[in-house]
C-alpha cells in the first residue's frame, strides 16, 4: 500500500500520527476496517527513508493477519471503490518463489526497496535483479 499523510491522520492533541494513516489506507484501499484491524498478529513500523525521485519521505511496515484471504479479505470492498492493483496474489514465504516473483515483476523503486527491507527481517535475502 502506498499512503500519505493527510490532514486527518492527527491525535486529538493534533500532533500527526502515522498509525492513523495507516488504518485509513488499509481502509481506503483494501477495505480493511477497525474490527479487522484488530485481529492483526503483527503490526510494526520500520525503516524511514527518503524516496529521491519524488522527494518524498517512506516507511516500510508490516501487517499481518491470520485469517483466510478468500473468504475474509477478498470480498471486502475498497473504500475508494476502486482498488489500486489488478489482482492480489499469494506468495509463499520461500526464499526461491519470492526471488522468482521479483525476477518476473516490475517495481517501483520504492516498493522493492520496502519490500526487500521486510523481507531481511524475516531472514530471506533477495538476489540482485
Amino acid at each position: 500500500m502506498n499512503e500519505g499523510l493527510s490532514r486527518t491522520d492527527k491525535d486529538p492533541f493534533g500532533k500527526v500520527d502515522i498509525e492513523l494513516c495507516f488504518k485509513r489506507g488499509l481502509l481506503e484501499e483494501l477495505g480493511i476496517d477497525e474490527n479487522i484491524y484488530q485481529l492483526s498478529v503483527k503490526s510494526a513500523f520500520y525503516d524511514f527513508f527518503l524516496e529521491k525521485n519524488n522527494f518524498e519521505i517512506g516507511v516500510s511496515s508490516v501487517f499481518e493477519l491470520e485469517l483466510d484471504f478468500e473468504k475474509d479479505i477478498a470480498p471486502l470492498i475498497a473504500r475508494d471503490k476502486q482498488l489500486e492493483v489488478d489482482s492480489f496474489l499469494s506468495l509463499p514465504m520461500r526464499p526461491k518463489d519470492i526471488n522468482t516473483f521479483v525476477r518476473d515483476h516490475d517495481f517501483v523503486p520504492h516498493g522493492l526497496y520496502v519490500f526487500e527491507r521486510v523481507l531481511l527481517r524475516k531472514g530471506v535475502q533477495l538476489r540482485q535483479r
